[in-house]
């Protein structure tokens, strides 16, 4: 595929996802997907290295069930060859509380065919973890007057 083919992939690849078509989302990654979100698994454990659709999909499942709207803006977008990276920032509404958690994310693409065959993801985990368990962790190690 051309470098803009690639482009024009992963513009629909956000669409499907953040429109939460998890059915359709599938349909951008191949079977042999090697999926990284690089963040504390102890307290995101639905992330981290997922290999496959399937354990991939339980991932996507769990964040479109936790959120009940998400939305996105691409900060930037850049292709070259069979790989594309993108800064975007995300706005996802948690399901029970309707709180906004909102954060940037990087992600470096692999394709093949025209299909995601590796994905790299980084986030700024400190800051989405307080945002997530609604909790100053600097607090938590201030010394209490």
């Amino acid at each position: 595929m051309t470098v803009q083919a690639n482009r024009q992939r992963i513009t629909d690849f956000f669409k499907v996802f953040y429109a939460m078509d998890l059915d359709g989302l599938m349909a951008f990654y191949s079977d042999d997907i090697d999926y990284v979100s690089f963040v504390p698994v102890d307290i995101i454990p639905h992330l981290g290295h997922r290999r496959g659709k399937a354990q991939l999909r339980e991932t996507f499942r769990i964040i479109h069930s936790r959120y009940s709207r998400m939305r996105y803006e691409v900060q930037a977008m850049i292709a070259e060859e069979d790989r594309v990276a993108t800064i975007v920032r995300v706005f996802f509404q948690k399901a029970l509380r309707d709180r906004i958690v909102q954060m940037d994310i990087a992600n470096f693409y692999t394709l093949r065919d025209g299909l995601i065959m590796q994905q790299r993801e980084f986030l700024d985990s400190y800051d989405l973890v307080q945002q997530v368990l609604e909790v100053d962790i600097a607090s938590l190690f201030r010394p209490h007057q």
